[in-house]
């Protein structure tokens, strides 16, 4: 198996929408439906969400390193074990159940193609910064570059600095460069937040998406929103019927859902998708829309 496709919502995730009325001889597929509404088509989980080595770290002499695409499998593994075995049943996490859990929204988060393409372009305009001061650099006589040299003084120290290179690396791929700092440096603010599942018994209940994971601080107009805020609210769809919500409100582990939420919540997906919404049946309710 050479992970060349590599998803940025796993297969395993989407698996959870698959319809459950399934013809026979059928592979198992969700309903995948564009961002503005239209007709739904069935998709297979593992055909939809990928690109080629989506995480891959080219190696100079050509090889592939694969470390992330397998630290994401590990997490993919943890997350699909506590959605049947504690989540479906109502029962809380423990601590390291928590862990994994809260580890997993965080990748979800941050590995998606929205978010891959917006550090692209973040780190793109550095870098043409960066490209424009070299070359001015190139052109100035030694008297004008000795002129630039800072003063410091004898006792300061400056931090690790990045080279053009470092830079060009992170416009071309950022997520196998950022991503596990990313999960390490959000994992211990979820862990300290209060996780809560809300769970429904309707047909169609939450839908996902191609962007499942929500940041959203109603407190603030503040963009970033920052996990700090005691207003941020992170929530993700866990499977049709359950859906988690990770803020500092006291909330209890699990919480029946009404439908007017449900409709809430897959209205929010809605707004937050990037191109696809996933639903278990081929069913679309306008007021996902209005």
């Amino acid at each position: 198996m050479d992970h060349g496709n590599q998803h940025w919502v796993p297969s395993s995730y989407l698996e959870a929408w698959c319809d459950p009325d399934l013809p026979p001889r059928y592979e198992p597929y969700v309903w995948r439906f564009p961002k503005d509404g239209g007709e739904g088509r069935r998709k297979a989980p593992a055909n939809i969400f990928a690109e080629a080595d989506f995480y891959t770290i080219h190696l100079a002499d050509g090889g592939r390193d694969l470390s992330l695409e397998h630290g994401l499998g590990t997490l993919e593994q943890e997350f699909a074990r506590i959605r049947e075995k504690r989540i479906a049943k109502r029962e809380p996490l423990n601590r390291e159940e928590k862990g994994w859990f809260c580890a997993f929204v965080a990748a979800m988060h941050a590995r998606t193609r929205g978010q891959r393409d917006a550090l692209r372009q973040q780190w793109g305009h550095g870098l043409k910064i960066a490209e424009d001061l070299q070359a001015a650099l190139v052109r100035m006589t030694p008297e004008q570059r000795r002129e630039l040299r800072p003063h410091t003084m004898p006792h300061e120290t400056s931090g690790p600095a990045l080279s053009i290179d470092d830079v060009r690396k992170l416009a071309d791929q950022p997520l196998p460069q950022m991503l596990p700092t990313i999960i390490a440096e959000d994992l211990p603010l979820l862990m300290r937040m209060n996780l809560s599942i809300f769970t429904t018994g309707d047909d169609v209940g939450f839908v996902t998406s191609d962007s499942p994971c929500r940041w959203f601080d109603p407190g603030t107009d503040r963009i970033p929103f920052m996990l700090r805020s005691p207003t941020i609210e992170v929530t993700m769809p866990v499977s049709p019927n359950s859906f988690a919500v990770i803020s500092w409100e006291d909330l209890p582990h699990y919480r029946d859902a009404s439908l007017s939420e449900v409709h809430a919540a897959n209205r929010n997906q809605q707004i937050a998708c990037d191109e696809y919404l996933i639903v278990r049946r081929n069913v679309l309710s306008p007021v996902w829309f209005s």
